[in-house]
């Protein structure tokens, strides 16, 4: 629907698609079982991440976290990122409450250290503690380890449906919200990138999300254009 991606050519997409490791737009699944295989439950329950449909458009299929008490996860290969290598982690988010209430919704994609143990995670949605100058009015992302973990991006948070992307690099990550660079070169410690999360799996008062058009991809070359101001063409179902 919203996913905010640069084509530079038709050829282009095609490399993209042929790449993506996932790109899941939740229209395949006719129910949340179906969504259990591809995105198991790994912390609370179905009843609270479940498929749904956009509340903007009934016709197309979504994932709701109405409590925030869950978190749904996909693993995949190990993938790591050398020298000027980048790969794309993005999804749709819909904001419920705007800056109305304080919740902790957000996707996640962690990294490991080789031969194994977490050594990353990123973070990109609302959080409701953003160390010593945390403003509720806007949008927060998370570097945990290698990098300030929790801090406010830019963006002000408002009621409907969001694009969060980050390219991220063999060191350092750029936060993008809507399309637009928000904070760039922000220092991470990631070395084999393998697992992507939908929810934050903690409570959560003030309201829930909903997720869409969840991708990670090795970066085509055409999304070298956001940093230049590139066409952006919305990705709709």
């Amino acid at each position: 629907m919203r996913n905010l991606l640069v084509l530079a050519s038709v050829a282009a997409c095609a490399t993209m698609a042929s790449a993506n490791i996932i790109d899941d737009d939740f229209e395949s699944y006719a129910t949340t079982g179906d969504l259990n295989a591809a995105w198991p439950v790994t912390s609370g329950s179905d009843t609270d991440t479940f498929l749904d449909v956009d509340p903007t458009d009934p016709l197309n299929q979504v994932v709701t976290d109405t409590t925030a008490t869950s978190r749904r996860s996909q693993s995949f290969a190990p993938m790591s990122v050398s020298g000027g290598d980048t790969f794309v982690w993005s999804f749709d988010f819909y904001d419920y409450v705007g800056s109305a209430s304080d919740p902790r919704n957000y996707g996640q994609l962690l990294s490991q250290a080789s031969g194994g143990g977490l050594n990353e995670l990123l973070a990109m949605g609302m959080y409701n503690n953003a160390g010593p100058t945390h403003d509720p009015t806007k949008y927060q992302a998370r570097v945990a380890f290698g990098g300030p973990n929790w801090f406010n991006l830019n963006a002000d948070r408002s009621i409907g449906w969001h694009n969060f992307t980050a390219v991220i690099g063999a060191s350092t990550v750029d936060f993008y919200v809507d399309g637009v660079l928000d904070t760039a070169g922000v220092s991470h410690a990631g070395f084999e990138w393998y697992e992507a999360r939908i929810g934050s799996g903690l409570s959560s008062a003030g309201g829930g999300a909903s997720y869409d058009n969840y991708l990670v991809t090795p970066e085509p070359a055409s999304l070298a254009l956001l940093a230049l101001g590139g066409l952006f063409v919305t990705r709709r179902r």
